[in-house]
Parts: structure tokens; sequence; C-alpha cells
């Protein structure tokens, strides 16, 4: 069974069905991916209408979708973001403009794993993630199971 964390989703067993599914055709591999990048890629739309203010905006601006066979968002790294007229890396405010600061007056205030748009974004969308991401993953392991049994 699902369960939603702080940290965000855990799916019993899924390391094992992905292990299972590398030995297989790599197309059914490449079905479960475009599945996860469509489940990222909404995601991402939610986080973005999410973050509120030019920091987080620049921030989530700088979110990508990684095409992976679990839903996955790059965020951070050394990406560009322009901000107070100066271009800074996305990695070294991304944290600061995610979760706040505690001492830093640059960032709104710390909010522990609370998140201010990506982890509120992957909450609210948990059960929607969580229900199409097993449905694509029960699509793509029958397609194995009916083709192993041949």
């Amino acid at each position: 069974m699902p369960t939603a964390t702080a940290e965000g989703l855990h799916i019993s067993n899924l390391n094992a069905a992905l292990r299972a599914l590398s030995r297989i055709d790599k197309n059914l591999s490449g079905e479960l991916r475009d599945a996860s990048t469509e489940i990222a890629d909404h995601v991402l739309t939610a986080a973005r209408s999410r973050a509120q203010g030019r920091r987080a905006q620049a921030v989530a601006g700088s979110m990508r979708v990684r095409r992976d066979r679990i839903p996955s968002i790059a965020a951070g790294g050394s990406v560009p973001v322009q901000l107070t007229g100066r271009s800074v890396p996305a990695g070294a405010v991304f944290w600061g403009t995610e979760f706040g600061g505690t001492y830093q007056t640059q960032f709104e205030p710390h909010r522990g794993r609370s998140g201010y748009f990506l982890y509120p974004a992957v909450r609210a969308e948990g059960g929607w993630i969580t229900d199409t991401y097993l449905d694509a993953l029960d699509v793509v392991l029958s397609k194995a199971a009916r083709e192993g049994s041949h």
C-alpha cells in the first residue's frame, strides 16, 4: 500500500518491480518512462502555480522534468536564475526558497518540512500521483507477463 510521508511518497516493493522491469523489453521500460514523465510534468505545473514571489517563480522556473521510470523533477543545480539584478545558480537558493530560512532575511520564514511550492504540490497531488503511477506500472507489468508467457 502506498504511503505519503513528509519526504514524499513510498510504494512498497517498487525497487523490486523496477529491477524486474530492467530485465525485460526496453519498449516497456520506455512506456513506464513516458507515464512517469507525464506525471512529473503535471506535478511541476502544479508546483510552478504555487510559487509566489519573484524568487520562488525564478527557482520554480528552473525546475525540469527528468525522464525516468519513476516521476522525477530536477530542482536546483547550476541553472542560472535572475535575482536582484544578478544571476545565481538555482541550487544556491533552491532549498532556502522552498523551505525558508532561519537566520537569513532573503528567504521567507522557515517552514520545516512543509515547503512553499514543490513539496506542497507533491502532497496535494499525492493520491493522483500514486493512482496514476500504479495504473501505468500495472499496465507495463501485465504486458511483460504476457510477453514472458509466450
